[in-house]
């Protein structure tokens, strides 16, 4: 199942704009600090840390410079720079909440996940209605692998901003990984009602449909979320798990291949291809599958190895 982690959110733009063409006029800090953020804007980081430092030259204090510069520096991959910056806006302005949900972003790429619960608990403090915080902090508390947590803070994000699409999806992810699935399969819906083309939130119910049986729905879910991304290798795996369970032994072949042709490492697509090879009586194919798990440094499921073995009349 496919689950998505948190993305960082642009901070807001600052007073009036100053376009391009009239910066040659800018005089005041301000003005380099909203230029700074049209460059952000624009992913021209550089110039945007330049003038996010010309800003706070003229002006030490100004908090929005130091909270601006320090998501570009974290859009960089710079990430001691951004938490330094993010500590400067905090000092300057300790009350707001903003700054600390982007602080706990940049934790959350570095791993530093107690830091970044810290820093979502404290935006949610300051802002008890901020949904992106819950989100965020639903996603660690998911890495975390505090699955009634998470669901709880997807639940909150939703209560706030009803259309967060990804929000549904993560909780019928961790739903599911709880063994929920009819919950699960609701937030999927949803998800997908607020997103037509949501391919994850497509697979992910067609694995929920597949847990519980439901072949003909696992396999519309999966047609679907391959129509939407066709170069996706774990969409056509799972597919063909359901065919081979329907006993449509060479669409499930086919499906695996396909699998293994995407990814080439793919080891439980050539395992599942070699279980469709032995369901349809091809005991060579299904052997050459066989082999190509173990030359992969993967074990091959005991059980099915032993069906082979007798089925086969041979030992590799």
């Amino acid at each position: 199942m496919k689950f998505q982690s948190s993305k960082i959110i642009m901070g807001a733009l600052i007073g009036v704009l100053f376009l391009s063409v009239s910066f040659v006029y800018a005089e005041t800090a301000e003005e380099y600090l909203n230029h700074g953020v049209v460059e952000a804007k624009q992913h021209n980081f550089a110039q945007a840390v330049s003038d996010f430092t010309k800003a706070l030259e003229m002006k030490p204090n100004l908090e929005e410079a130091y909270y601006n510069r320090g998501i570009v520096h974290d859009e960089q991959g710079n990430f001691a720079q951004a938490l330094s910056d993010f500590a400067k806006a905090i000092a300057i302005k300790p009350n707001d909440a903003k700054v600390y949900y982007n602080r706990g972003v940049t934790y959350s790429k570095q791993s530093s996940l107690t830091q970044a619960i810290v820093d979502y608990n404290k935006a949610i403090e300051l802002n008890p209605k901020y949904s992106d915080a819950y989100y965020s902090r639903g996603v660690i508390f998911h890495k975390q692998g505090n699955l009634s947590q998470a669901i709880s803070d997807y639940g909150k994000a939703i209560e706030i901003n009803p259309i967060n699409a990804v929000a549904y999806n993560n909780r019928g992810f961790d739903y599911a990984t709880q063994g929920n699935f009819m919950q699960a399969i609701v937030d999927y819906n949803k998800a997908i009602e607020i997103n037509p083309n949501y391919v994850d939130a497509y697979y992910n119910r067609g694995v929920a449909f597949l847990k519980q049986g439901n072949l003909p729905q696992t396999i519309a879910d999966h047609n679907k979320a391959i129509e939407i991304n066709p170069g996706h290798a774990d969409f056509y795996y799972s597919r063909g798990l359901a065919y081979t369970k329907q006993g449509k032994f060479a669409q499930a072949i086919a499906d695996h291949t396909k699998a293994i042709e995407i990814n080439p490492n793919y080891t439980e697509a050539y395992e599942n291809r070699g279980v469709a090879h032995f369901a349809a009586k091809e005991y060579d194919k299904a052997w050459a599958d066989v082999h190509k798990v173990e030359e992969m440094g993967s074990a091959v499921h005991p059980k099915f190895l032993d069906f082979l073995k007798k089925a086969s009349g041979r030992e590799n």
